[in-house]
């Protein structure tokens, strides 16, 4: 993934999808994320499918990928 590309794709997200993705991207699961954002395990879980619909990513091992991609791009910055 070309940095042009990360800074598209994160410019497309919501503020909130940010934040969860970068916590994904910490290994955290969807009910440490939930609890974390006072959240309910189910928004995140929603949130989760927007992102990854948003990259066009399909399956487990897709999943993987994108995330190890996505990786060097998130930042602090790229969560406010």
């Amino acid at each position: 993934m070309q940095a042009s590309e990360a800074n598209e794709f994160l410019n497309d997200l919501t503020i909130r999808e940010r934040k969860i993705l970068t916590l994904v991207v910490e290994g955290l699961t969807n009910q440490e994320i939930a609890e974390e954002l006072i959240s309910a395990e189910g928004t995140v879980k929603k949130h989760r499918e927007h992102i990854y619909r948003k990259a066009n990513v399909k399956g487990a091992k897709a999943i993987r990928k994108f995330i190890n991609e996505i990786r060097p791009y998130l930042t602090s910055d790229s969560t406010h």
